[in-house]
């Protein structure tokens, strides 16, 4: 049974949100600014868990132009996620110097109601509650002829609205953090080759770790890549593995659509 819960930014994001507003504001008149919006969605079956996303940004290229690869762009963009009784809301800006290399930072606010059913809860460890993450992250795409590969590295900082209740649970990963706020360590590959102009063959890493409140996860993903347009979906095997959680083997199904597409480099 899904639980309701009442959604509140803290004062931070409802800043950065406003710093976006003014951004567009200012920079709407220029040229090669659009504004884009996208859907999307992943589920896997093993740990069990699904969640659905709408983003909407502002993209505005400085240099360059966008029918190669050799341009520059900033966009800010907000983004909401839910998953039932989990709900997001994220802002952020990137900058992307040359448009296969760049940065992006933001915050985000996490309200959990049920820790999911995969994820063993310790009782001395808070699983639900409100959660606020700040991240920077870095990305680097390449390829060559029918391969395609993307690079992310990233630097997430989670706190509690209630440390006092003791250690919480990052509901992403599973992984245990400090209860007076804790770094997360997060390093992630996409790779894939072209069969066709349709399909693709990939391959995907993810590798989580918590810092002071030491933890590993591992999440591994192979399978097939389907593209039309704007749209994307893959289907495939995925394999978890973490420190604090039991591991195990899974089929993931995931996609993304494109209303209006942005300014990045697909």
């Amino acid at each position: 049974m899904k639980k309701r819960c009442f959604v509140r930014s803290s004062d931070h994001l409802r800043q950065l949100v406003s710093a976006i507003v003014t951004f567009c504001a200012l920079f709407s008149p220029l040229a090669h600014a659009d504004f884009d919006s996208s859907l999307g969605g992943f589920a896997r079956s093993f740990p069990l868990s699904g969640y659905a996303y709408a983003q909407s940004g502002y993209g505005q290229v400085f240099w360059g132009d966008t029918s190669g690869i050799l341009y520059g762009y900033v966009r800010p963009y907000i983004e909401l996620d839910t998953a039932g009784t989990y709900q997001a809301a994220l802002a952020a800006i990137e900058v992307f110097p040359v448009s296969f290399l760049g940065i992006r930072a933001g915050e985000e606010w996490n309200q959990n109601d049920s820790h999911y059913h995969d994820y063993a809860c310790p009782t001395n460890v808070n699983c639900e509650g409100t959660m606020y993450r700040k991240f920077v992250e870095g990305q680097l795409l390449l390829g060559y002829s029918d391969w395609f590969a993307s690079l992310w590295l990233r630097w997430d900082h989670w706190s509690h609205k209630n440390p006092e209740l003791g250690d919480f649970m990052d509901p992403n990963t599973g992984l245990i953090a400090y209860q007076g706020g804790d770094s997360e360590m997060v390093a992630r590959f996409f790779t894939g080759y072209n069969v066709t102009p349709e399909w693709a063959a990939i391959v995907a890493g993810n590798y989580y770790q918590m810092v002071h409140h030491f933890g590993i996860v591992r999440f591994g993903m192979a399978g097939a890549r389907y593209r039309q347009g704007d749209f994307n979906a893959m289907v495939g095997l995925s394999h978890y593995q973490a420190t604090e959680q039991k591991g195990g083997y899974g089929v993931f199904v995931g996609f993304t659509w494109a209303l209006l597409p942005s300014v990045a480099l697909k």
